[in-house]
């Protein structure tokens, strides 16, 4: 089993249950002025717990992915509208991986929890 259908029978296969928790491990992801850029959060299975937004959105967002480029499936959005210390509570399976794109280098930092 290969390609996409050998992913998913990994991911499943090795399933374990982290839907109580708040994830095992964190990762700040800068932003705001112009530090925003594109991030591969994690490589493999897992899944996306929560993000915590650290500073006020100014005009941009985040948009998280199941993948390693921004070409995967959306599991995530941060708002434009975000405002700092909003908790986004997810909660979502990963199979290829986290990545992070911002909408623009404005976006606001965030840290995202996950396994």
């Amino acid at each position: 089993m290969g390609g996409t259908a050998g992913a998913i029978a990994a991911a499943q296969a090795s399933q374990q249950d982290y839907t109580a928790g708040g994830g095992v491990q964190t990762l700040a992801v800068p932003g705001g002025g112009t530090s925003a850029a594109a991030q591969l959060i994690k490589k493999g299975p897992g899944r996306l717990q929560n993000i915590v937004v650290t500073a006020l959105a100014s005009s941009a967002g985040w948009t998280l992915y199941d993948g390693t480029s921004a070409a995967g499936t959306i599991i995530g959005i941060v708002p434009a509208t975000a405002t700092k210390g909003l908790v986004i509570q997810l909660n979502m399976p990963v199979v290829f991986g986290i990545y992070a794109s911002p909408d623009s280098s404005a976006a606001p930092p965030f840290t995202v929890s996950f396994n």
